[in-house]
């Protein structure tokens, strides 16, 4: 029988320990939402609610001229609540399928001129189509991450997977790795036992490319300073399958990791979670947003979370506290600047529950039988893991007509994990027992530092009977990044006193510096993208020219002896996609990308590896329920 753990230390922010979830929205064929709309001018009621259902709503201005809307609150169907805000206003809706609504004037007054027809809920910027795309439905229509313009899912030659908030909300996920669980080609090595990683692999590679809001994120040297991100700060997680160089850049074979900050929205809305759970667990959160002045050309979003708890490992916590506000400018209808800020901090004792051999727990071991599901293998005064994170950046954009846009997204960022701890290790050449397991203490901290801009021009126009959008950009990356790895120094697991008299050491101190290693790499890339649509048909057409250095300083401690390693690539990547949808909203595609992704180190001869390279043909269907 094991003694339970000790009392632990506050959070520093304070715990909350109050027990309630939010419920969230039920949906079934005529989804119901739950909606607090202020009583105002009839035109902008019916645009809040088309941007708080996601449905399409066709209108004559001239219809809703000098006519208003009572207060709504509480749970509707798109359908039930415009007939609730046209009550008395001499006008009914109709309904168009594909969740599109017209409003007309009733058979008794049908007397007024049509002018100026608006179409809200689907309009093209960033914000809308990611922002409110997916808030209430679990199947998303739209994407930047396949053409980083908005494109619909259905007519993108590539295979994308969309996890939307409504799916995050309504699976209580707590990490990137739990909101992936259901997504077809992902397999989730450590699945939800390391709180420290969100460690992955997208058809057979790993790691994929993450992103954020279209820019690359930290990774480090060695991968122990890559940003962890919480999904409670996102409105989507997607993975695109397969190259994705000739967009971004450097990117793995198997596919890239794109996510989407919660932004701000022009009407108000708000939420307070607190919750409890196993493993004394305490969480609470909130996320708040909506419009500073009348107009509605400041807009702000404040998101925040803080938790503490342990974990089914004994001596291992998950405790974190993270806010993130930003505010959107809005000087005309053309023009757009948002601020986004991060800070984030994970103090967590035990820092993760480290592997441990088949035999002993999958299946028993002798008449020793199985070690117990909370086994630790660490030592509680030693194991630690401390992830610091910021990041602070901007998305702008400006439309010169309606043919030409500009964008610019910009971030710099930085992650400081710091991680020791003691885990297992088998030394026996034909098995893995629990009697040959030791354990070795060690130390890897890591620090890194990211820089990355983003500048892109977008141009929509026709030539005969074909719709061209052209994309054309250049992007710029520098990142840096310290690694320190001590030596290991070699403990008991299971006969803790051939070592020590009490299993768990408390004089035990992190070991001396073994490996030091300085990183930098830089990327430059110039990319040309056009979209070309014919009835049904699209064809995708892309390339990129990238610059890539990176240079790697290692020292060894022992000798004292340091080893620079320069590489230098330059690749030109591509892709080209073709797609025919039918009426039944299938599609069938088929497309061809490549992409590139330096690497580190030498080989016998003491020359630089090449970079790795990639290309995939794929085919398939997409099907839009």
């Amino acid at each position: 029988m094991h003694s339970p753990s000790p009392r632990k230390r506050p959070f520093k922010l304070g715990a909350i320990t109050l027990s309630m979830l939010l419920a969230f929205t039920a949906y079934a064929a005529d989804p119901k939402v739950k909606l607090d709309l202020p009583a105002e001018a009839l035109d902008k009621s019916i645009n809040h609610l088309a941007q708080q259902t996601g449905v399409q709503i066709i209108f004559a201005s001239s219809l809703t001229t000098g006519k208003h809307a009572p207060a709504l609150k509480g749970e509707y169907s798109a359908r039930e609540a415009l007939q609730k805000l046209l009550q008395g206003s001499g006008l009914e809706v109709t309904s168009q399928g594909d969740n599109t609504f017209t409003l007309r004037a009733q058979a008794s007054s049908q007397n007024n001129v049509l002018e100026e027809v608006h179409v809200l809920g689907k309009l093209d910027t960033r914000e809308q189509n990611l922002a409110f795309d997916g808030r209430n439905s679990y199947s998303a229509k739209r994407s930047f991450t396949g053409t980083k313009s908005s494109t619909i899912l259905l007519e993108t030659p590539r295979s994308i997977n969309v996890v939307t908030r409504a799916q995050m909300d309504d699976l209580g996920v707590q990490t990137i790795t739990e909101a992936l669980r259901y997504t077809p080609g992902v397999v989730l090595q450590y699945a939800n036992t390391d709180s420290r990683y969100d460690w992955m692999t997208v058809r057979g590679f790993s790691p994929p490319t993450r992103y954020l809001d279209g820019l690359r994120l930290p990774f480090g040297a060695n991968g122990y300073s890559q940003a962890k991100i919480d999904p409670y700060l996102l409105e989507r997680v997607e993975i695109l399958k397969g190259p994705a160089s000739s967009l971004y850049g450097q990117s793995s074979p198997g596919g890239m990791l794109a996510l989407s900050s919660k932004l701000p929205t022009d009407h108000k809305r708000g939420e307070v979670q607190l919750q409890t759970g196993s493993h004394g667990r305490k969480q609470g959160a909130f996320d708040i947003s909506g419009p500073v002045d009348d107009e509605g050309r400041v807009l702000y979003r404040l998101v925040a979370l803080a938790r503490e708890a342990d974990t089914q490992t004994r001596y291992v916590e998950d405790d974190k506290v993270v806010i993130s506000p930003s505010l959107t400018f809005k000087p005309d209808n053309n023009t757009s600047l948002t601020l986004l800020a991060h800070y984030q901090k994970i103090d967590s004792r035990g820092g993760a529950a480290t592997a441990l051999p088949a035999k002993g727990t999958l299946y028993s071991y002798g008449n020793l039988g199985r070690l117990p599901t909370d086994t630790f293998i660490g030592e509680k005064h030693y194991d630690r893991y401390v992830n610091e994170q910021w990041f602070a950046g901007y998305m702008f954009s400006h439309a010169f007509n309606e043919q030409w846009t500009f964008r610019q997204n910009l971030r710099y960022g930085r992650v400081d994990a710091d991680s020791r701890r003691v885990q297992g290790a088998c030394l026996a050449t034909d098995a893995c027992l629990p009697t040959n397991l030791v354990r070795y203490a060690w130390a890897f901290p890591e620090d890194s530092n990211m820089f990355t801009i983003d500048n892109q021009v977008e141009g929509q126009f026709s030539t005969g009977p074909l719709q061209h959008r052209i994309l054309l950009g250049v992007d710029y990356t520098h990142e840096s990044a310290t690694y320190r790895e001590s030596n290991l120094n070699y403990i008991n697991l299971y006969n803790y006193n051939a070592f020590a008299s009490n299993p768990f050491l408390t004089t035990l101190v992190e070991p001396p510096l073994g490996t030091k290693i300085d990183s930098s790499q830089r990327q430059l890339g110039f990319y040309a993208q056009d979209q070309i649509k014919w009835d049904n048909w699209t064809l995708q057409l892309g390339a990129r020219h990238d610059q890539a250095s990176k240079t790697n300083e290692t020292l060894t401690a022992s000798t004292g002896a340091t080893r620079r390693i320069t590489n230098a690539d330059d690749a030109l990547t591509g892709n080209i996609g073709l797609s025919y949808t039918f009426a039944q909203q299938l599609t069938p595609y088929i497309a061809f990308a490549s992409s590139f992704q330096p690497s580190t180190g030498v080989d016998g001869t003491g020359s630089p590896f090449d970079a790795t390279k990639g290309r995939q043909s794929e085919a398939g269907v997409k099907y839009q329920p």
